[in-house]
């Protein structure tokens, strides 16, 4: 029980150092065993990771990779942190998403893809396309 308690108590740390980009406690909390996978509560599946894709946060995308964060965890509506990134025209982020095996394929509920998703981000686009030919 208590163990249960301490990994929570973690994990909702992390989320509030990814909220406010605090890549020193981040790392630490990382280091102390916080899930990389982590969900904001109420939030349909927002994991930290996707914070950080909003937050324009690479380093933090990539310390959360580092750590076992599944780039393809979605939220509620399929919707995962590569079709985020693609949407934004975020192009080092789908870099680097990509290179921790993110799938570019996955459908949200609306049938959308990464790649439909990136209409007016023409590198990003051609990225998609690249690597989905690989």
């Amino acid at each position: 029980m208590a163990w249960n308690f301490l990994m929570h108590s973690l994990d909702s740390s992390l989320i509030e150092a990814v909220a406010e980009r605090n890549t020193v406690e981040i790392q630490r909390l990382l280091n102390a065993g916080a899930d990389p996978n982590s969900e904001e509560e109420g939030k349909q599946g927002l994991t930290v990771l996707m914070l950080s894709v909003h937050a324009k946060r690479r380093d933090i995308a990539q310390m959360l990779l580092e750590h076992g964060a599944d780039p393809n965890k979605h939220t509620e509506g399929q919707w995962t942190p590569l079709i985020e990134a693609s949407y934004q025209g975020y192009l080092e982020f789908v870099r680097l998403l990509l290179q921790h095996g993110a799938d570019p394929n996955i459908k949200d509920l609306n049938g959308a893809t990464a790649i439909s998703e990136a209409v007016g981000h023409e590198e990003v686009g051609a990225l998609l396309k690249i690597w989905q030919g690989t």
